[in-house]
């Protein structure tokens, strides 16, 4: 039997809360970093951590998720292996607050290893918290799940200046002691709301054969996400014509999000993949309308192909990703489609 806190509809909301949880984290690492690195004399490390850590975004997710996948089958071994490199996180979170606190010369030149071995445990937890929603979402349908994933996402990428501000008024100690308390919380709500009564069950999925284009899929499908938000979204906002893109992106990016709680069950039955490759194509239309056609024109345009390729990118990208890979490789398809999706924080420098 499964208590009230543990039905579907709790653990859902449980992985989105993670998944929010973690993106604001990433939002106040992204922020910090170089404002660490400047204020304690790293300045001359800054672009070799950057190469590392982004290979580690890389990396990291489709390997973890490969060993959780060979070696924690076993759904209860899962959660004790995310709660580990969950108290490792809020360890090293706890451990750069109090260096920024002590400030001390020494202990400064630990500053760069601490925060790569955050980066890594971070997505070492975050990769089974998203494989798990998968795992429920692919038995009571993709519709809600992917929407509202999209949505949470799209929200904490609007609010993303607001979050600065308020990290900024923080402080380099408080915020990231506020970050190990968020990520105990959310990973503990998590935890308890996917704990089973059954300690031996096991994800009963090997039988199904998983062809090696369903993780190329689940790759590309990141990449194209990626490059949605961390490069079309972004110089829409720098250079939009006529408006303040600062303003108006955030805030058509919360309105799409409000609109996909709406809409998805009807996306959804155009299928998944279908909805997100037309959603990518109108974003990217979006994109050279406002780089090629100017002026009051060009803005409308643009707006009227952004607004549905958001809400038809944002709600289905989770789902499209991971739709067609079995249980048995869900950790290794979420950390593909992470992969794709962090390997735009790189790229964007070139494109």
């Amino acid at each position: 039997m499964v208590n009230a806190g543990q039905s579907p509809m709790h653990r859902t909301y449980s992985a989105l809360l993670l998944h929010a949880i973690v993106l604001i984290c990433w939002v106040a690492y992204s922020f910090y970093q170089p404002v660490i690195f400047i204020d304690f004399g790293l300045e001359a490390m800054n672009q070799t951590y950057l190469k590392i850590q982004n290979v580690l975004l890389v990396a990291v997710p489709p390997l973890s998720g490969f060993f959780a996948d060979i070696y924690f089958r076993n759904r209860q071994k899962l959660l004790i292996y995310m709660m580990i490199a969950v108290i490792v996180t809020a360890c090293l979170f706890l451990s750069l607050a109090g260096i920024f606190l002590n400030g001390s010369g020494e202990v400064l030149r630990l500053i760069p290893f601490f925060m790569l071995v955050w980066v890594v445990s971070m997505n070492v937890f975050y990769n089974p918290g998203l494989s798990l929603l998968a795992r429920s979402a692919r038995q009571s349908g993709w519709s809600y799940a992917s929407a509202i994933t999209g949505s949470v996402t799209d929200i904490v990428f609007a609010l993303v200046g607001f979050l600065i501000v308020f990290f900024r008024s923080l402080g380099h100690s408080y915020t990231f002691g506020a970050g190990a308390i968020l990520v105990i919380a959310a990973s503990w709500y998590f935890i308890k709301t996917h704990k089973i009564q059954n300690s031996d069950e096991y994800i009963q999925a090997a039988v199904v054969s998983t062809h090696w284009i369903y993780f190329v899929g689940a790759l590309t499908v990141g990449v194209c996400s990626g490059l949605v938000h961390y490069k079309i979204l972004h110089d829409l906002s720098e250079h939009i014509e006529g408006l303040d893109g600062h303003i108006f992106i955030p805030v058509i990016m919360v309105l799409c999000a409000i609109a996909l709680l709406w809409l998805h069950s009807r996306l959804h039955h155009y299928g998944l993949m279908r909805v997100f490759s037309f959603g990518f194509l109108l974003c990217l239309m979006a994109y050279i309308l406002s780089v090629f056609v100017h002026g009051i024109l060009g803005t409308v345009l643009c707006f009227v192909c952004l607004i549905p390729g958001i809400i038809g990118l944002s709600g289905s990208a989770f789902g499209a990703a991971l739709d067609r890979i079995p249980d048995r490789w869900s950790n290794l398809g979420t950390g593909l489609f992470l992969a794709g999706f962090n390997s735009m924080i790189y790229f964007i420098t070139y494109i």
